[in-house]
């Protein structure tokens, strides 16, 4: 009944190229969520690069250079080469060579983040044996001190995680796809909230309007108000 439109970002399914340059550039932002804990991202809405001169594509592309160099490097430790190698083996399925209708979201990241504890446990070890007995508890100070930002940062996203609405209303650092704003609708749907429900229908169809899913919920809801005109449209 409603023919299929790609999403906002549906060139990346028809240009390689944009393909290549934009999740290069999602790569970098992987890396840098592994290290450093943002905002949610439950599905982002990917920034399309078209040319590989732009900065973020060239920054993804030097820290995937990086991340390659520590897994394949014979000088490097062990734990290092299999942290690194790690992130790289997990996030290559999500890295585009196949088209994902979600390119990018935090759930991409749950099995690269043991990576990355194996990345910061063997940083932490070489800076511990590199130390004087005296520096030890500079070290430990300042150890802490790099700590507490991601306590902080943990605490809250466990918050945030905890139930789909509190997920799904979290404030987010990027724009989210269109099926975050469906998906609040099917929270204030079953919490009564039709108005507000509505409100998100449209603001998913107005981002996508060939998202099905969405075309059906609103006719469904315009029904239940007894506004059969405005339902069968």
């Amino acid at each position: 009944q409603y023919p299929p439109s790609p999403p906002p970002w549906g060139e990346i399914y028809v240009d390689p190229w944009v393909r290549a340059w934009t999740m290069s550039a999602e790569a970098g932002k992987s890396l840098l969520r592994l290290f450093i804990p943002g905002r949610p991202a439950i599905d982002r809405t990917p920034t399309l690069h078209r040319s590989w001169t732009q900065w973020p594509v060239l920054a993804g592309f030097a820290a995937l250079c990086v991340m390659a160099g520590l897994a394949g490097s014979s000088g490097a430790a062990t734990m290092t080469a299999a942290g690194a190698g790690w992130i790289l083996a997990a996030l290559a399925p999500v890295a585009g060579f196949a088209p994902l209708y979600n390119p990018t979201a935090d759930r991409y990241l749950y099995l690269p983040m043991a990576g990355a504890a194996w990345l910061m446990a063997a940083a932490a070890g070489a800076a511990a044996a590199r130390v004087r007995r005296h520096e030890t508890a500079a070290l430990a100070v300042l150890g802490t001190l790099l700590i507490l930002p991601w306590a902080r940062a943990s605490r809250q996203r466990a918050r945030e995680w905890s139930s789909d609405k509190t997920l799904f209303f979290a404030p987010a650092a990027e724009a989210q796809s269109p099926r975050v704003s469906y998906n609040r609708a099917l929270i204030l749907l079953s919490a009564g909230r039709a108005a507000e429900a509505e409100a998100q229908l449209l603001d998913a169809l107005r981002r996508h309007p060939g998202f099905a899913e969405a075309w059906t919920k609103l006719g469904g809801l315009y029904e239940s108000f007894g506004s059969l005109d405005r339902a069968r449209q």
